[in-house]
């Protein structure tokens, strides 16, 4: 994830690198993690992104209003911080 942060490069075995904007407008990402075959975006406002094949997302909100930070999958879950809080999903 960098800039611009509203997007990042998807590449499906030998294929081309492919730009990917999940967002329909600017969307901030600052963390993406992989597991169980998805990949998961977030980033600011407390939303998540998330993708089966790194092309088609769905936004799913979470509960918190905070940047999600760090986002990590560790032990079959994915895990997502905030300044206050730890988050915990088995499918982002």
């Amino acid at each position: 994830v960098g800039p611009p942060y509203g997007q990042f490069l998807v590449r499906a075995g030998e294929s081309p690198w492919q730009t990917v904007r999940p967002a329909e407008n600017e969307y901030i990402f600052t963390q993406i993690a992989f597991g169980s075959g998805r990949f998961v975006a977030a980033g600011y406002d407390g939303f998540t992104w998330v993708s089966d094949d790194g092309l088609q997302w769905q936004k799913r909100p979470t509960g918190v209003a905070q940047t999600l930070q760090p986002l990590q999958f560790i032990n079959d879950r994915f895990i997502a911080f905030t300044r206050d809080e730890v988050g915990f999903s088995d499918d982002g």
